[in-house]
């Protein structure tokens, strides 16, 4: 059975770190949507005329979230949909919060949960100096 485990958690936490590691010791590919989204997010933010390395502010979140997201889990799908198991890195927060976001998004490859593994990994830190 394909595995999508999802890493989530708040910035800084070590969704990519622990990722990283475990991916490596397995041979899974990974998909961050830091990663994939940082050249999209660079140029939409300085088409913009804003600062392209501010991802907190409300023009980063309209102009770049949606899409990194999108861009994160096509990658995703494209691997799960070729027999491959993937490990996905991001916050996906709104979209988990949705009771049928994953079914959904498995049927557009023509998968479901009955065929693919689907785990989420919440990672963050007990101590706010750990960061």
């Amino acid at each position: 059975m394909r595995k999508l485990v999802f890493f989530v958690g708040g910035a800084g936490a070590g969704k990519t770190t622990l990722a990283k590691g475990l991916a490596k010791k397995r041979s899974v590919a990974i998909m961050d949507m830091d990663t994939l989204l940082r050249p999209a997010a660079i140029a939409l933010m300085t088409q913009a005329g804003l600062d392209p390395n501010d991802r907190d502010s409300e023009d980063y979140k309209r102009l770049c979230r949606d899409l990194g997201y999108r861009i994160t889990m096509d990658a995703a799908l494209e691997n799960i949909a070729n027999e491959c198991d993937i490990f996905v890195i991001g916050p996906f927060t709104k979209e988990t919060e949705a009771p049928l976001w994953i079914e959904q998004e498995l049927g557009s490859i023509g998968a479901s949960l009955m065929d693919v593994e689907v785990k989420v990994v919440f990672v963050y830190l007990s101590d706010d100096r750990l960061h």
